[in-house]
């Protein structure tokens, strides 16, 4: 646990590979990508409130849009939609369709 204070949910782990996409992980359930480090305790506060009041068993990804929102997926849906991502990214693109346009005389 890298963090429990004043929180309800702990927080567990912490990205900060990319210093403009930080994901902090609550409680090996739901990962919270916060964006850049500005306004850090603001960030972490409101998606702990909005956290805490979901079930305990609820999983999913909590993305902060803006300075006052946040979006929430469910963890299924949103792997499924990566992997469906993934998938396409791997079938070859369809073959080029080619077209002629033969000249025909317009009778007078």
């Amino acid at each position: 646990m890298i963090y429990s204070g004043d929180l309800a949910t702990p927080i567990v782990e912490v990205d900060m590979s990319d210093f403009n996409d930080i994901m902090v992980d609550f409680d090996h359930r739901i990962i919270f990508d916060m964006g850049n480090w500005s306004e850090i305790d603001y960030k972490i506060s409101f998606a702990e409130q909005i956290i805490s009041a979901q079930p305990a068993d609820k999983e999913g990804y909590l993305t902060m849009i803006g300075t006052n929102q946040c979006s929430f997926r469910n963890k299924a849906d949103y792997e499924s939609t990566r992997r469906a991502a993934r998938d396409a990214a791997k079938r070859p693109a369809p073959a080029a369709t080619t077209y002629s346009v033969t000249s025909v005389p317009i009778p007078e």
